[in-house]
């Protein structure tokens, strides 16, 4: 999560924050906490005059788009392997995703 972040910070994104981690009420659902975090903070944000989330994208070790509701992320993800974590091209698929 730090590499991620600085490596943001590095090409001047932004990082507003996590999402919370939801599965222990219910697994598989990780797209829909990720849909439902940029919901409530773009909502927040109009309402207090902030900037909306406008590109973003979800770093996961898991396949999120075959999770439930993972259709929303299409084009959204970039997966990494949980005993490498963030690679350069993984980071570099990352930027690119973030630069369209």
């Amino acid at each position: 999560k730090r590499r991620a972040t600085q490596l943001l910070k590095n090409i001047g994104a932004t990082v507003i924050g996590c999402t919370p981690i939801l599965a222990h009420v219910q697994p598989g659902v990780r797209p829909r906490e990720i849909t439902q975090h940029k919901m409530l903070y773009n909502r927040k944000a109009k309402a207090e005059g902030r900037p909306l989330i406008r590109k973003w994208v979800a770093l996961d070790d898991r396949p999120l788009t075959r999770e439930l509701g993972g259709e929303k992320l299409a084009g959204h993800t970039v997966l990494t392997m949980t005993q490498k974590g963030l690679t350069r091209p993984k980071a570099d698929e990352l930027i690119a995703l973030l630069r369209q």
